[in-house]
Order: C-alpha cells, then structure tokens, then sequence
C-alpha cells in the first residue's frame, strides 16, 4: 500500500503535480517516481483526455463553490467586469471551462501571479486607509471561508 507509507506518498504526490502541470501545456504526459515502495518504480502515461474525465465530478464542485461565492456576496456574475483568477490551479484547461462556465461565459484573465495579486490587494488597502492619499471608494469584497489574522510593528519604529 504507497499510500501507507509518508515517503511513498509524498513521491506520488510530486509525480501527480509534475503531470497535472505538463498537462495544462500538452495532451500526453509521463509520470515517473522511482523506489515508490521499496524498490518498485512508478511509470506510466497520462493523457489528457483521461485526465480530464477522472476530473469531472471536481468540475461541477469548482462551479458549485463559485455559485455559493457569488450568492454570499450577493452578486451576479453578469455584474462583474473583470474576472481575475490565480494559483497553480487556474492554468489547467478543465478548471478554466468549469469557471468559465460559472462565470457566464466570460473570459477569464490570468495576468497576475499570486505574489502580485497580494501586493497589489495590500497597496489598495493601504491607500484607502491612508489619510495622505485621495481615492474614490472601491469596493472591496471578500467571500472566503478562510479567516486572516494581521500583526504590524509599532508604525514608529519600523523603517520605510
């Protein structure tokens, strides 16, 4: 059983994300893991259109968890201007269909990595905060069930 074992696990699960990753490019690709449990070696072909299809009860989850996101915030899709997605994730075909679909049909942008995404949220936070700088309110929604704690230094000792 290499799901018994913590090594053999965590092999499989490198081979799995190197294929789910080359699959995003290219319709065929080749797992391999070597010594998975003691000395037999993983190796096998995974194409795309297999992939996809072992994926589909994962498609209409993606699309449920956006329908419950947007009715929490209270918005229609048809609403929204621009559709920013990002991670690792977002560059796989079937997941781009399934948000494409929840989303209306609408064209999904993938311009920003997740580093920038954050440090473009923050910058925007902190503008709105700031009392040195003017902007016209934007509105800022969150639906994640994922709560977020912040800590800073005492603003007069920390250096710019």
């Amino acid at each position: 059983d290499a799901l018994a074992s913590m090594k053999a696990r965590m092999k499989l699960e490198e081979a799995a994300t190197k294929v789910k990753k080359t699959l995003s490019s290219v319709d065929e690709a080749k797992a391999t893991a070597e010594c998975v449990v003691e000395d037999f070696d993983l190796s096998c072909d995974v194409k795309r259109v297999v992939f996809e299809e072992r994926c589909a009860p994962m498609a209409e989850r993606v699309q449920a968890v956006v329908a419950k996101a947007l009715g929490a915030a209270d918005v229609k899709a048809e609403d929204l201007t621009n559709v920013e997605v990002l991670g690792g994730a977002s560059r796989i075909p079937w997941v781009q269909r399934a948000l494409r679909e929840a989303f209306g049909g609408r064209e999904l942008s993938t311009t920003l990595n997740a580093d920038e995404a954050v440090a473009r949220g923050c910058a925007w936070q902190a503008a709105m905060l700031s009392t040195l700088v003017r902007l016209d309110p934007i509105p800022v929604l969150q639906c994640g069930g994922i709560r977020v704690a912040l800590e800073w230094e005492d603003s007069e000792n920390v250096e710019a």
